[in-house]
């Protein structure tokens, strides 16, 4: 819940202010305690690779943080077997990459998949969810000038989640 709360008022400050740079925070640290919200047995499914120094910091931590962890929830959920989580700080933008071992989406279904509520053909009392994590991370990459992209043309699905949030030195 209290994430929920946290997400809701970097929204809220970002909607007000879209141009205010708000907290920030070494992207080291924010990247392991996202995963250290999941349990045990979800973490062990995880390959995490970072290209960035930890002291690295972004802007609008907050809300990268939630995104990370709706992509790396929607592969655990969504796809089987592993899932990989890299992580990539190239002048001003950090780019996450989230890929799972799943079946993969097919391209009518792929657009669709960052429509708010809606839960893909796949979606089931097994897979549980509301519809809203990946519509989320639409709404903040382009609030903040990112981009997401989302890819299954490799077998399971790619997201892709690049904002331009990297703190000045």
């Amino acid at each position: 819940m209290a994430q929920l709360e946290e997400s809701l008022g970097a929204l809220l400050t970002l909607a007000r202010k879209p141009d205010e740079e708000s907290e920030r925070r070494p992207l080291g640290p924010l990247l392991h305690d996202s995963l250290a919200n999941f349990p045990v047995e979800e973490r062990t499914r995880l390959t995490v690779r970072e290209g960035t120094p930890a002291s690295l910091e972004v802007t609008h931590a907050r809300l990268l943080q939630q995104s990370l962890t709706n992509l790396v929830d929607n592969a655990l959920r969504h796809g089987s077997g592993r899932a990989t989580v890299e992580v990539e700080a190239v002048g001003s933008s950090v780019t996450l990459r989230v890929k799972d071992e799943g079946p993969g989406v097919d391209a009518d279904e792929l657009r669709r998949l960052t429509e708010p509520f809606y839960r893909g053909n796949g979606a089931d009392a097994e897979h549980p969810g509301t519809g809203l994590g990946l519509s989320f991370v639409a709404f903040v990459a382009k609030a903040l000038g990112g981009e997401l992209r989302l890819d299954s043309s490799s077998g399971g699905l790619l997201a892709v989640l690049t904002l331009p949030i990297v703190a000045p030195a």
